[in-house]
């Protein structure tokens, strides 16, 4: 998953280089800070059992920070949860079979940032984000907010995702009536593969490609 990731984030980045002539209109800052978080310190912090948790920022001393990891109400609804969890207290208090308390200091952790690329903890996006149908809008792109915005889309049973001129698609592990009906091909074919933005700067991003090779 984290070369996939990594060649998200090279698309992106990709795409953000390319002339203006081959590109969609950039958001205005208006617009970037209506999705962008309120609060910088909110990050995600590497995880054995679930590959990155939400957490935020506590306290920085050089590269050691000290963050508190704080999971969502939404948890138990659309997370499987791992037998090697290590958020089980805060699991078990989501729950509620721990009356809603967790035990002092036990969501805090002190993590390492030569351990993260550029030595940075990479930054969430908000509530408002979550669920694009086209990652390349998100904020901030990286793996921790790919798997966060797939994972959102797979509880709204929304097995397909744009990033730029691809499309991800997931397994919904459930039979979906009107998946392949008319209606959803349509819809599918008209706003999230041809809408008439996307289609300029497809056009415009697959012309360039073939210019510089």
């Amino acid at each position: 998953m984290v070369g996939f990731a990594e060649s998200l984030v090279a698309l992106q980045k990709e795409k953000e280089e390319a002339p203006a002539k081959a590109r969609a209109p950039s958001p205005t800052p208006a617009q970037r800070s209506a999705v962008a978080p309120r609060d910088l310190s909110a990050v995600y912090v590497a995880d054995d059992a679930y590959a990155w948790l939400p957490a935020n920022v506590v306290e920085k001393q050089g590269d050691e920070v000290t963050v508190n990891v704080s999971l969502p109400r939404t948890w138990h609804d659309n997370t499987i949860l791992s037998p090697d969890s290590t958020v089980d207290d805060l699991e078990d208090a989501l729950s509620g079979s721990d009356d809603g308390e967790v035990e002092d200091g036990a969501a805090l952790r002190v993590v390492n940032l030569k351990d993260y690329p550029r030595n940075e903890l990479p930054l969430q996006n908000n509530q408002k984000s979550l669920g694009k149908r086209d990652m390349a809008d998100l904020p901030f792109l990286h793996e921790a907010a790919i798997l966060y915005n797939l994972k959102q889309r797979h509880f709204e049973q929304q097995p397909y995702t744009r990033v730029g001129e691809i499309i991800v698609a997931m397994n919904p592990f459930t039979w979906m009536n009107d998946l392949y009906s008319q209606k959803t091909r349509d819809l599918y074919a008209k706003s999230l593969v041809w809408e008439g933005a996307f289609l300029s700067l497809y056009v415009g991003s697959v012309l360039y490609a073939c210019e510089i090779r």
